[in-house]
């Protein structure tokens, strides 16, 4: 498995230095090296899979979401995140492994906090002329896809307290962020926000009883 797993770095990191190593650099898209990237990782995962190693599976993954923030084209971090929260979620369910869905939790709304507030080597808020909605939409999906994680896992470790703080910390990430974003974009829609969230978490514990 170690040789395994150092053989699989090797790739990847052969692949993401065919672009971003000027002295290396056969690859001049930044998309389809990130592509590549991804590509990689979602191999190790399938494999991960196949060898049932969660260790592997969180080297995947955290490999995916590395290469998701260093790929900063257009909405690249955003699907990339969105497909590495559904792999966490279908081990989740599929093989219980809520290591990797915690782990997973945290750096997907890490990559979007750096898509959103990172830019040109330092952090700022969001400008009105970015719009509202352009990044939320996925925001809405991760929460979502979390959501779904801690009403269908059924793992020991993942019960009772340990359920309800992956729950707290996937609400509090979602809200922060959305509201982080509303500070500078649209500040008159706060009320909303919280009306609108307050409603569906009444509406979801409710269902959990």
């Amino acid at each position: 498995r170690v040789l395994l797993a150092g053989g699989l770095a090797a790739v990847y990191f052969t692949t993401y230095a065919a672009h971003h190593v000027p002295n290396l650099q056969v690859i001049g898209s930044a998309t389809l090296d990130g592509a590549l990237l991804l590509g990689w990782a979602a191999f190790i995962v399938w494999l991960a899979d196949r060898v049932k190693s969660e260790v592997l599976a969180l080297f995947a993954t955290t490999l995916g979401y590395y290469t998701s923030v260093m790929t900063s084209v257009g909405s690249f971090t955003l699907y990339s995140n969105l497909v590495l929260t559904l792999a966490s979620v279908f081990f989740l369910v599929r093989n219980r492994w809520a290591l990797l869905s915690s782990v997973s939790l945290a750096a997907t709304y890490f990559a979007y906090a750096f898509w959103r507030f990172y830019h040109q080597g330092e952090w700022r808020w969001a400008s009105p002329e970015e719009g509202l909605w352009k990044g939320v939409y996925f925001l809405m999906c991760y929460w979502l896809v979390f959501t779904v994680a801690a009403f269908l896992s059924k793992h020991e470790q993942f019960s009772g307290k340990n359920r309800a703080l992956f729950a707290t910390m996937n609400n509090g990430a979602f809200f922060g962020l959305f509201l982080l974003t509303m500070i500078q974009v649209r500040t008159g829609g706060f009320w909303k926000l919280s009306l609108s969230f307050g409603t569906v978490l009444l509406v979801l514990a409710w269902l959990s009883n």
